[in-house]
Order: C-alpha cells, then structure tokens, then sequence
C-alpha cells in the first residue's frame, strides 16, 4: 500500500481495513491448525465457541427408578436403557440390590445401586450426616459436588446457598438452615421413615443418640423429645418410632393434609389408613383403619388424593372444628402469616371464611390470626379467637371431646379444650373422667348432659 494512499484515508476507513486484514489471517492460521485449537474454557466470552459434548452421566432419576421397578420388563434392562451413559450398570449390582423375598424396600435398593455406583438421582434429600461427610472429605466449598456425586443434590440447592448457610448459622446447622429456606423440604411431623432413613444414612441404627440428633436436624421432632423417649421408643417399637412417640401423645396426632401426603407418596391413596395407623395418628373413632379407607378411597375418586382431607371433614369423619392443634399444625408447615390458607386447605375454613364453629354471623381472616398472634402469641390463637376475637364458638360438641382424647391424655381433656378456649364453666376433668368410665368416648358428650356437667344447648 502506497503511504500517499494510507494517509488519506480516514481513521475508521484504516480501521476497517486493518481488522479485514487480520480477520483473513486469523481464518487462516484456524485452518492450518484444524482440531489441534482449543478455545480456553476459563476465558469469559470465548466458551461459545468451543463444540464440547456434554458430560454423560450414569444412572437415572428417582421417578424413572420407580417406573422400572414397577414395570414388565426386566429392571436391568430398563435401567440401562434410561442411563445417558451406558455400559456402568452391573447386572449382579442390579440382582443384589434389587432381589430378595419380600423385595428390598425402594430407599434400600436405591442406596444400594447409588453406592455401587449407579446413581439413582434424588432417591432422597440430604442429611446433616452427608453434609458433614462430604465436607471432612473434601472440603466445605465443594459440599454440592460430593453431595451430586451420590445423587442426593435437589435440583434448586447450590454450592453458594450451602456456603451462606453455613456462614451464618455454621455447618453443625446447615441442614436446619437449608429446610428453614425452603431448599429442603420442610415436614415438622415425624414419621416411621424418618426414623428409618436416619438410621440408615447414618448406619447408627441402634445409636439413639445419633437417631435423635437426625430427627432434630429434619426438624420433624423438637428439643421437647427427650433422649430418654427415643430410646424408649428404640426398645419398645424400633420399627415404629414415630407411632411409639404418637401414642404417648409426645409429637402431635392431628391429622391434616399434609400428613395423607406422607402417606400417599410412600404407600398409594389405596393404603393411606393402613400407614396413618402404623404413624400413630388412628386412634379413638377412626378405628377400625378399614372402614376409614373405605371412605378415602372415595374421597380420592371423587376429589383426589390432594383433597383428602377436605373431603374427611365435609364427611365428618375427621373434626372440623377449629382448635389450637390444628393453628400449631398450620403454623409450624406454612408459617404464621398462612395460617387461615392452611385451614382452609384442609376443609375447616369455606370460601366465605366461615368455619364450622364459626359464632352466626361471623367470619374468620387471616387479620383475625394476625391479631391474636401480636396480642396473646401463638400458642392462644385459639383461646383468642373465641374469646377476644368472638369468631368461634365457645361450647364443645362430641366431635370436638373426641378430637380432644386423640390429641391429649385421656386425662388431658380438659386442658385441651381450655388451650382451644373451649372449656365449658364448671366443667373439670373429674367430671369428664366419670363420664368417660361411665359411658366410654363414644357416650361422653351424652353423659356429660345427663348428670349436668354441661347444660348449653346441644348441636343441631
């Protein structure tokens, strides 16, 4: 290029001209390298261009690790036909995790396959016990890693949500942090699989110590179950923890939607009586497990296994009654600020915001709650709602005595219904301990009225 012809031309033409220039030999240099150029992955910018094929991984998902189980064909086959990456599998892992009379529960086989290699993703959430185990092996900074390497990562949990929770509340209660934020779920109610995953995370089946610390990281018990009732309850029913603590009236036996949930995902809506009764929470007048199914089933034809619950009350099989219980429940699960969605999720509360011991006239809001939680706390919303707030109705009925034996000591009636601000004056629990002798739960409201302990008008 000639000098005269560079200097007149302008500053953009010379750019222009200089990066055509350099463009054609940067093709060309590309050419002649062929495969042998490789973008940097660490340059920022540049990652676009590098034609890297994705990772496959081995094994499958915990839903497809359900639909092969359940199916005709052979579980190896299927299994390996759902894997991104072939050829991992082992047919004699499959056999050993997977055989056996009766066949090994679906946390067993999964565990078993996940160890052997075989990943089944998401078969369960993690523990505290695998977050301090992938933290002594290789460092907390790559927790998300290891905890993915043995499929148990939720899909909505990362390493930065992991590192903030233990830099606020420190490792020892990472998992606390991570179910109070909504990155693990959070069930405050125990069940016997809780009691069961625990003690084989852990392999420390028979450490009561270490089941009770489990429980208390899942935040299905609270500090209130002693480790003398743990290890009661190891002794007396080491299958059925949870129905061990129920029956001692130690964690609570409201039954609400959340806890047919439980049931529904670990045994069907067809055997929802059968697993609430083996939890502890059937007692009383839900017995026989039977009957009650019987009714489930056609409230899960009708409304779905989702409105299980609703439907249990709209038949009167289950109390409808508001009472402190079942505020408590609502609040530990959803927090204070959705108490009244709660209720009226599971059927004690109607679209107009009428409960069923609704004072004529009135209606029941979230603002009521909110109130009530400001002026009395929490655990007198119900005491306040039927006496500052005048939204309930103060008298007890059959259903709401019954509700009171499940929830309390039979000697505890009483003290129920005063929590609930349903105490009837001159109503003391002698009175209700003659009746109950006299006449059994099913007679008590009857007897009650006919020796005088209670003289308001009975229900229509």
């Amino acid at each position: 290029m000639k000098t005269g012809l560079w200097r007149r031309l302008s500053r953009s033409q010379k750019l222009t001209l200089f990066f055509s220039i350099a463009g054609a030999a940067l093709i060309g240099l590309f050419q002649n390298c062929g495969s042998g150029f490789a973008v940097d992955p660490g340059l920022a910018g540049f990652s676009e261009l590098a034609s890297e094929t994705p990772t496959l991984k081995a094994g499958v998902t915990a839903s497809d690790y359900r639909i092969c189980l359940s199916g005709t064909d052979p579980i190896y086959d299927c299994l390996e036909a759902k894997s991104e990456l072939k050829g991992v599998l082992k047919s004699e892992d499959v056999t050993r995790c997977t055989s056996g009379t009766p066949a090994p529960a679906q946390l067993d086989s999964a565990m078993c396959l996940t160890k052997a290699g075989f990943p089944i993703f998401n078969y369960r959430e993690p523990l505290q016990w695998d977050l301090d185990n992938c933290a002594s092996r290789v460092g907390t900074n790559r927790i998300a890693s290891c905890l993915e390497k043995n499929g148990i990562l939720p899909a909505n949990l990362t390493q930065a949500k992991i590192e903030e929770c233990i830099g606020a509340v420190g490792l020892a209660n990472t998992e606390k942090c991570l179910r109070k934020n909504a990155f693990l779920s959070l069930y405050p109610f125990p069940s016997n699989g809780d009691a069961t995953l625990c003690a084989k995370v852990t392999e420390q089946g028979t450490n009561g110590i270490v089941i009770r610390n489990c429980l208390l990281n899942r935040e299905v018990i609270t500090t209130a179950v002693t480790q003398a009732n743990i290890d009661t309850c190891m002794i007396n029913a080491p299958t059925a923890i949870a129905r061990c603590l129920r029956s001692n009236r130690l964690v609570p036996r409201v039954i609400m939607q959340a806890n047919i949930n439980v049931c529904v995902n670990a045994v069907g809506p067809t055997r929802v009586a059968a697993c609430l009764e083996a939890n502890g929470y059937l007692y009383d007048s839900l017995l026989p497990a039977a009957t009650l199914q019987a009714t489930i089933d056609q409230c899960n034809e009708s409304v779905g296994s989702a409105n299980i619950a609703r439907c249990l009350r709209g038949r009167n099989v289950i109390e409808r009654s508001i009472m402190q219980a079942h505020i408590n429940h609502c609040a530990a699960l959803v927090g204070n600020d959705r108490i009244y969605s709660c209720l009226a999720a599971n059927g004690m509360v109607d679209v107009n915001g009428t409960a069923s011991n609704s004072v004529a006239g009135q209606t029941l809001a979230q603002t009521d709650i909110d109130t009530c939680i400001t002026n009395v706390g929490l655990g007198s919303v119900a005491r306040c709602l039927v006496t500052a707030r005048q939204k309930l109705v103060a008298n007890p009925y059959q259903p709401t005595f019954a509700a009171c034996h499940r929830f309390n000591d039979p000697t505890g009636v009483a003290a129920c219904l005063d929590g609930s601000g349903m105490l009837p004056a001159g109503l003391t629990q002698d009175n209700i301990n003659t009746c109950l002798t006299a006449a059994g739960l099913g007679g008590l409201e009857t007897c009650l009225r006919t020796r005088g302990f209670i003289t308001y008008p009975a229900a229509n």
